[in-house]
């Protein structure tokens, strides 16, 4: 990046300052590519961020390919929701789904005991009225 092109537009920079203040790894991403857009070295931006030296490379390869796609709370220009809560709910949504799939694999299983015992009811009912 030479000293003349800022590494974010003005849409990205809205989007960054709106995440900064999270104390998540969004917030240091942010603050790390904040830093980096003010001409800061990656060493610096690392301290600034709290990211290490090795993230902060890795972090600007990959906003380069990405752009705002590394935050996964960000679609297109505007923020869903920079809360940390929203997080802890994400995680919790993994522990319901993980139920849901659970009881929906019981309730099949449930269907499909039933259906083998109507079966094998249909088979004695006619085994009787051969007889």
């Amino acid at each position: 990046m030479d000293g003349n092109t800022p590494l974010l537009s003005t849409k990205e920079q809205i989007v960054c300052e709106n995440l900064k203040s999270q104390r998540a790894l969004q917030g240091k991403r942010a603050r790390a590519l904040l830093a980096l857009n003010d001409g800061d070295t990656q060493v610096v931006a690392a301290k600034k961020s709290g990211l290490s030296y090795g993230q902060v490379k890795y972090l600007l390869t990959v906003f380069r390919k990405k752009g705002l796609d590394i935050f996964p709370e960000v679609k297109g220009t505007e923020v869903k929701s920079v809360k940390k809560p929203q997080q802890e709910k994400s995680k919790g949504t993994k522990k319901l789904k993980k139920k849901d799939k659970k009881k929906k694999d019981k309730k099949e299983k449930t269907k499909k005991d039933k259906k083998k015992k109507e079966k094998k009811s249909k088979k004695k009912k006619s085994k009787k009225s051969k007889k």
